[in-house]
């Protein structure tokens, strides 16, 4: 069973009491009803008592109009008021209204019917204040206890709410950072790019990991990741940002380490290259000439710019496992017997065995190991077909072929360019990858690309 709701009624006409009593009490339970028929009555009982609401004659004898009111809110603030008058004056609901009573009626017969239904509705909206004060207060908690940045902010280029991190992250107070537009803390180099999301926002567009850099008071600045949403009717921006000044700092030394290993790794390969090419003078500016080539096609086949170094650094060093490879076999003039061209067939296994070991971010080793493959299945040393062949591998078949043959060799003179495009494009799809061989052809034909 509900608690009954406790009113007390001040009124000092007897006859009013009895009837509103009656009214409570006949028509709808659940009601606890004290009286008070004077100011120090109504005083003494408001100190001793706890009510759920307060029901009040306007003119009682004591009180100077709703002084009454003043009282009660004096006490408990939050405590709910009706007022009860003889006379339906528009000045005197204003008034009582403006006094922070919660609802008035006048006391006619149909008016005073609702009054049962006035007090339930007055107290429902008490409650649904106190649970809406207490989801604020617990959101407020959350706002400020959060390590994370938390914000609202205008349309307009305005902080209008900040959680202490703020404070705590940039050296700026408050005050100052919603005084300012929040644009003049940004970095000038990510202004651009922060005027271009500020414009998704504004057009109910959401943003996901945006960063850039905000000022801090000491003149420094701090690397921020945003997730924004957008209340475009309210004009309003909820953001959560978090700082990642550290995480950059680290990752920017991660690239830099990296950067100095491929410039190692590039040192390393160009001296080999370099080695190989002294001890094969007709093949000398091949591997560099295959690089080229290589790069051209990869960019042209859309790979990633990390593709593309990868296969230009396997074309410098391609030929490496020629190194094993006795010197006048390499460079000597006429056609080669069996057991010499098979000698030379060593190379791409000799190159693998050469570089396996060593830890490419790319699959140099393989590429080199692969670059004699064919499509069919008929090239060595494994016999690999199709999409079992790097892609690297199939991109660098074809331009070893193409530079080999417009070049000149010991065993035969150069057959030229154009004799080198007529036997990829006989072949296409046959020993050598169809897309490979039409990105090839496309640059040499179409595009203007000349071996150096």
């Amino acid at each position: 069973m509900s608690k009954p709701i406790r009113i007390l009624y001040v009124d000092d006409n007897p006859h009013d009491r009895a009837l509103v009593r009656a009214l409570l009490e006949k028509e709808h339970g659940g009601f606890q009803i004290a009286e008070a028929a004077s100011r120090e009555d109504f005083e003494a009982r408001l100190e001793e008592g706890e009510y759920d609401l307060i029901l009040s004659d306007f003119n009682i004898l004591g009180f100077e109009g709703l002084q009454v009111v003043d009282i009660i809110r004096a006490k408990n603030p939050h405590l709910p008021v009706v007022i009860l008058t003889g006379t339906g004056s528009e000045e005197i609901a204003i008034e009582a209204l403006r006094r922070g009573v919660d609802d008035y009626i006048v006391k006619t017969p149909n008016h005073m019917k609702r009054l049962p239904h006035m007090i339930y509705s007055v107290l429902e909206k008490k409650r649904l204040g106190e649970e809406r004060t207490q989801v604020q207060q617990e959101r407020d908690r959350l706002f400020n206890f959060s390590i994370d940045l938390l914000c609202i902010a205008g349309f307009d280029g305005y902080f209008k709410q900040l959680n202490p991190a703020w404070e705590k992250t940039f050296g700026w107070t408050n005050d100052e950072l919603v005084s300012k537009p929040y644009i003049e803390l940004v970095h000038p180099d990510d202004l651009k790019r922060t005027t271009h999301t500020g414009h998704n926002l504004a057009n109910g567009i959401q943003v996901f990991s945006f960063e850039n850099r905000y000022l801090c008071k000491d003149g420094t600045y701090k690397w921020i990741s945003w997730n924004s949403y957008p209340l475009v009717e309210e004009g309003l921006i909820f953001a959560v940002a978090r700082d990642v000044t550290q995480h950059k700092l680290m990752e920017e030394e991660r690239i830099q380490s990296t950067q100095k290993l491929i410039k190692a790794m590039e040192s390393t390969i160009e001296a080999i290259a370099t080695t190989v090419e002294m001890r094969d003078p007709y093949t000398a500016g091949h591997q560099r000439r295959v690089a080229g080539i290589v790069s051209a096609i990869a960019r042209e086949m859309c790979l990633s710019e990390d593709q593309v170094h990868g296969i230009s650094m396997a074309g410098i060093v391609h030929d490496i496992g020629k190194i094993s490879v006795p010197a006048e076999i390499l460079s000597r003039p006429g056609k080669l017997s069996k057991i010499e061209f098979d000698l030379i067939k060593m190379h791409p296994q000799a190159g693998y065995d050469i570089l396996k070991d060593i830890e490419f971010p790319l699959p140099i080793a393989q590429t080199i190991l692969q670059h004699h493959e064919r499509m069919d299945g008929s090239g060595y040393p494994a016999g690999l077909s199709k999409d079992a062949i790097l892609l690297e591998a199939r991109i660098m078949s074809v331009a070893d072929v193409v530079e080999a043959m417009a070049s000149h060799r010991p065993y035969r003179p150069a057959i030229g360019l154009d004799g080198a495009l007529e036997e990829i494009s006989m072949n296409s799809g046959i020993l050598y990858d169809a897309d490979v061989v039409d990105a090839c052809i496309r640059l040499f034909r179409e595009k203007g690309f000349k071996l150096e």
